[in-house]
């Protein structure tokens, strides 16, 4: 099944600053007709499903100022310019929890918003070695284990439910977890 002809007839960007662009594109519609298209343009980020030894999933808790309450999800950031999705993903679960993960699996890159011109691609890591926690200036963020059965419940009863905190967890389910 096909949208029929649509075209980009112009990119408009508004805004812009170190963590992302915002801006539209002006979509001519296979009726013949434009419109303004709206998007932002972050960074791709990453999403760690990790796992102990014990069978328990490492989550992060933090307050989180645009969605006004605290959230309990996955460790979770932004992709470096010069550094792989598994590289990053290396990387945010050390800086944010303590663990480390030598060969994370991908489950599924995705975009998350059907406005936000990003990707997001969710790791599954286990055989987790305990190191230091590396966190980044400003990051703020309390680490729990929960048991693999709970973990998808705990995040749930956080104060504020937000979809980039289900989804990894759902794929880790999808997956057999």
């Amino acid at each position: 099944m096909t949208g029929g002809d649509w075209r980009v007839e112009s990119s408009v960007v508004e805004y812009e600053n170190e963590y992302f662009a915002a801006g539209y594109d002006v979509v001519r519609r296979p009726d013949g007709t434009t419109a303004r298209y709206y998007w932002i343009d972050p960074a791709d980020v990453v999403a760690v499903v990790p796992v102990t030894d014990d069978g328990e999933v490492v989550l992060v808790e933090e307050y989180e100022p645009q969605l006004g309450g605290t959230v309990l999800g996955c460790p979770a950031g932004g992709v470096h310019p010069d550094e792989s999705p598994a590289d990053a993903a290396v990387r945010e679960l050390r800086e944010e929890t303590g663990y480390l993960a030598a060969d994370p699996t991908a489950l599924l890159t995705y975009r998350p918003e059907q406005w936000v011109r990003m990707e997001c691609t969710v790791f599954l890591a286990d055989a987790l070695d305990r190191v230091e926690r590396d966190p980044d200036e400003g990051e703020f963020v309390t680490v729990h284990t929960v048991p693999v059965a709970d973990a998808l419940d705990a995040v749930l009863d956080a104060e504020v439910v937000h979809g980039a905190q289900l989804t990894p967890l759902l794929l880790a389910l999808a997956e057999g977890l």
